[in-house]
């Protein structure tokens, strides 16, 4: 068994096919986590989808340049992301 694993998540995987979170999967991803956790082995947790846990907060996002506009979805989405693995990890 190891004793230290680095799981790697990209956007893809955490959102649904129009860009937004999805719950169910980062759901899924923290119960399997916490089982390796449970376990004894260290996980280390990298994570993308900053852009897509914001996303939903935004209405008229195609009117802002698209620079800026990631910029905004990227630092608002960090912290919500941050909230969602917290609010899953809770469970545990």
């Amino acid at each position: 068994m190891y004793r230290k694993i680095v799981v790697k998540v990209g956007t893809n995987v955490l959102t649904r096919a129009d860009g937004r979170l999805d719950l169910t999967i980062i759901s899924n991803l923290v119960d399997q986590l916490a089982i390796l956790k449970q376990a004894g082995v260290e996980v280390v947790l990298v994570s993308s989808g900053a852009v897509g846990a914001a996303r939903s907060l935004f209405s008229d996002l195609h009117k802002m340049n698209k620079v800026v506009r990631r910029q905004l979805l990227s630092s608002v989405g960090q912290t919500r992301l941050l909230q969602v693995y917290q609010t899953f990890l809770e469970h545990h």
